[in-house]
């Protein structure tokens, strides 16, 4: 009797010698049906017309051929596409053509990914690669760090990473140092460089590396030229070195040899021309260069200068005072011709010089007269002067006398 051979879901009969009658109608549909079942091969279940080999079933799966590594390169001239599993990298593995590839890493071509992806291996990209296809799209890596071996450049040159010298470029595609940015720097919150010293500061200048800014120490900042601090500001204020007559240290542009310097300790002096003009000692006393006699050349020696410390122009009849400098009043003691004059600031002690003057005297008889500063019966201190305003006679007879004009400086 026939024997029944079944293929994607259909039964054909085997032909049997003794089965004349029905011989060759069995070949022909067993013919058939191996043609069927070679060309559209359907196990579990009826193939789908488009598939070879349809493996069916909801309980089980397929399992390809697993081999070591050593077993994989055992193969001879392995066919492009050929699929194995590795046993020792744990991993699917196709042959490229030239080299075994891990399905886990490899993709070649565009790959394009609608949501939600998760890699749980390496990613090897090959060629150019578009991440995000709107303006809105994110790009976000959750990972302990990024490695760029051969560098990296965003947006034509926006942000160049140069990994093989470890330097960063902002707009600029060959960074020189760490940090290496071209255009204007903007920042929302601190900025912090290194300390610095005179001779390499903090902050400073791409062509001129020893002039800039550098922090001298706590609460202090230092501003070095041709690496030489040049001045400093601390908690009491702006400090500037001390300089020469010839290099004031505070100094005009076009005019360097012209300015303010320390010449020591507790002195103070202006240069003009690289020479020292002017000069207030540790004492207080003024020094300074007076034109010589000559009219238009001047000595470059320092005398002692002294200050007027108050004057007066007044009225000697009513004490009226046309004009002073640090006299608040003058009153008469006893008779006009003693004046008690009263200053505004005292002076530092009572080593002052008086000298007094008058625009004319009333006569005495016919007799010229002469004025005199006298101190009889005045009181004289740092706040007070006492001035007797007179005239000697040709007979050597004082008097007293007053004038409309009379003057008083006080000279310490």
């Amino acid at each position: 009797m026939p024997v029944s051979l079944g293929a994607n879901g259909g039964s054909y009969n085997y032909p049997q010698e003794n089965d004349p009658a029905g011989w060759g109608d069995d070949a022909t549909n067993w013919a058939s049906a191996v043609s069927a079942a070679l060309s559209n091969i359907g196990l579990g279940g009826t193939a789908s017309a488009d598939a070879v080999v349809n493996i069916i079933s909801t309980t089980k799966g397929v399992l390809i051929p697993r081999m070591t590594t050593t077993q994989r390169n055992a193969i001879g001239s392995p066919s492009t596409s050929l699929l194995i599993y590795n046993t020792t990298t744990t991993q699917y593995e196709l042959y490229t053509g030239s080299t075994w590839q891990s399905l886990a890493s490899y993709i070649s071509g565009t790959l394009t990914v609608t949501g939600a992806a998760t890699l749980q291996s390496t990613l090897a990209v090959n060629g150019n690669t578009t991440l995000g296809d709107a303006g809105g799209d994110t790009l976000t890596i959750t990972g302990n760090a990024v490695s760029t071996p051969n560098g990296l450049n965003i947006d034509s040159n926006t942000l160049v990473v140069d990994a093989t010298n470890n330097r960063v470029g902002v707009v600029t595609a060959s960074p020189t140092v760490a940090l290496d940015i071209t255009g204007d720097i903007k920042a929302s919150s601190t900025i912090q460089s290194a300390n610095g010293t005179a001779t390499a500061p903090g902050i400073t200048f791409s062509g001129d590396t020893n002039t800039g800014i550098y922090n001298i120490a706590a609460d202090t900042i230092g501003f070095s030229a041709n690496g030489a601090e040049s001045a400093r500001i601390d908690s009491q204020g702006i400090e500037i070195i001390d300089g020469t007559a010839a290099a004031p240290s505070l100094a005009f542009s076009s005019d360097p040899d012209t300015g303010v310097f320390r010449p020591g300790a507790n002195q103070f002096s202006i240069a003009t021309g690289g020479v020292e003009r002017f000069r207030i000692e540790s004492t207080g006393q003024i020094k300074a260069v007076y034109e010589s006699q000559v009219g238009t050349d001047y000595n470059t020696t320092l005398d002692n200068g002294y200050f007027c410390r108050a004057w007066a122009l007044f009225n000697g009849n009513d004490n009226t005072i046309y004009a002073s400098g640090n006299i608040s009043s003058i009153s008469n003691v006893t008779y006009s011709g003693r004046k008690q004059i009263n200053l505004t600031s005292p002076l530092p002690d009572s080593n002052y010089v008086i000298t007094t003057s008058a625009g004319k005297l009333d006569y005495n008889g016919g007799n010229a007269p002469r004025l005199q500063a006298l101190s009889s019966g005045v009181t004289s201190n740092t706040s007070q002067i006492g001035v007797e305003y007179g005239y000697v006679t040709t007979s050597a007879t004082a008097g007293l006398t007053t004038d409309a004009y009379l003057g008083i400086m006080v000279f310490r």
